[in-house]
C-alpha cells in the first residue's frame, strides 16, 4: 500500500464513515471496563454479583471472627478448659500446637516418622515449584507422576506399596487382598 492510500484510509475512518463510528457508550479501558462488561452488564448479572459478593464477604468475616478474633492461641499448662468454654465460637489453636505430631503422623511409629515427614516435604516442595511459572513444563508432570506412583520391584526395600506405607497409608498387593483384609 502506498503512503497516499494509507493516508486516505485513515482520514476516511476519521472523517465519519458510519461503519467506523463507535455506537453506544464511550469505551472504557482497564479494570473498570472489565467489571462493567463482566459483572454488571445486565440487571440479572448485577443482582447475582451483589448477592455473591455479600455471601463471600459474610463468610470471610465469619472466618476472621472464628479463626482470629475469638480464637484461643495458648493455654497455660496444657489445660484445655479455655477451648471448651468457646463451644465452637472460636478456633483452639493451642490444641494444634500441642498435638501437631498426632495431626501429621497419627499413630505411626515414632522412629519411622521421618518417612512421612519426607513425603510431606516432597509434596510441599512440589506445590511450591508448581506454583512458579518458570517451572511449568512437561517435565513437571513427569515429576508429579513419579512422586505419586509407588515404586515396584523385587528388591526388599521396594516392595509393592512400600512408598505408600512409608507415608502412613495401608496397602496390600492385589494377589494378597483377601489375606490382608482378614489380618487387619
Amino acid at each position: 500500500m502506498s503512503e497516499t492510500t494509507s493516508k486516505i484510509a485513515v482520514e476516511t475512518a476519521v472523517a465519519g464513515v458510519p461503519e467506523a463510528v463507535p455506537h453506544g457508550l464511550p469505551t472504557m479501558r482497564g479494570s473498570l471496563a472489565w467489571l462493567r462488561t463482566s459483572l454488571f452488564s445486565s440487571w440479572f448479572s448485577t443482582a447475582i454479583t451483589l448477592v455473591l459478593a455479600y455471601l463471600i464477604l459474610r463468610g470471610f468475616w465469619g472466618f476472621v471472627q472464628w479463626g482470629l478474633l475469638n480464637a484461643v492461641w495458648w493455654v497455660p499448662e496444657n489445660q484445655s478448659q479455655a477451648c471448651r468454654t468457646l463451644h465452637g465460637t472460636g478456633a483452639c489453636w493451642a490444641v494444634v500446637t500441642e498435638k501437631y505430631r498426632f495431626i501429621l503422623f497419627a499413630t505411626y511409629p515414632f522412629d519411622q516418622q521421618w518417612r512421612s515427614a519426607l513425603a510431606i516435604m516432597m509434596f510441599v516442595a512440589l506445590y511450591v515449584v508448581s506454583a512458579m511459572r518458570r517451572f511449568r513444563r512437561k517435565e513437571l508432570i513427569l515429576i508429579w507422576l513419579a512422586a505419586l506412583t509407588p515404586p515396584s520391584g523385587s528388591h526388599s526395600d521396594f516392595r509393592w506399596g512400600s512408598w505408600w506405607r512409608s507415608a502412613g497409608v495401608r496397602t496390600c498387593p492385589p494377589s494378597r487382598r483377601s489375606a490382608c483384609s482378614t489380618s487387619s
